[in-house]
């Protein structure tokens, strides 16, 4: 999910193909991967459910990435129910209207 939104900030920063992201967070491109974690401090993932009847199927994902530089880029994305990770879906189902699940992600 993080490679999905981020995926082309990083690419522009780096000066990398935006393919190549995936496959450096998945650890088949370690090189990029290192080069990624020199620039990025820290990455937030905001998962809130929509609380529209009509689109309750979606989730809302707010990713926020600090640099390290101080600098940071924010991507919101909607995605399905069914991609949201088992637990944080849990978390939402007992979570009250409008709270949210927060996951943090480092590149080291």
């Amino acid at each position: 999910m993080i490679a999905d939104g981020l995926a082309e900030a990083w690419s522009l920063r780096l000066d990398a193909p935006k393919e190549r992201i995936r496959s450096a967070l998945d650890g088949r491109d370690s090189a990029l991967r290192d080069r990624i974690g020199d620039v990025v401090g820290k990455v937030s993932c905001t998962f809130r459910q929509e609380s529209d009847a009509e689109h309750r199927h979606l989730v809302s994902v707010v990713l926020t990435c600090d640099y390290w530089d101080g600098g940071s880029a924010e991507v919101v994305m909607r995605i399905a129910w069914s991609r949201v990770p088992s637990v944080v879906r849990q978390e939402l189902l007992r979570a009250a209207a409008g709270e949210a699940a927060v996951r943090t992600w480092t590149a080291s």
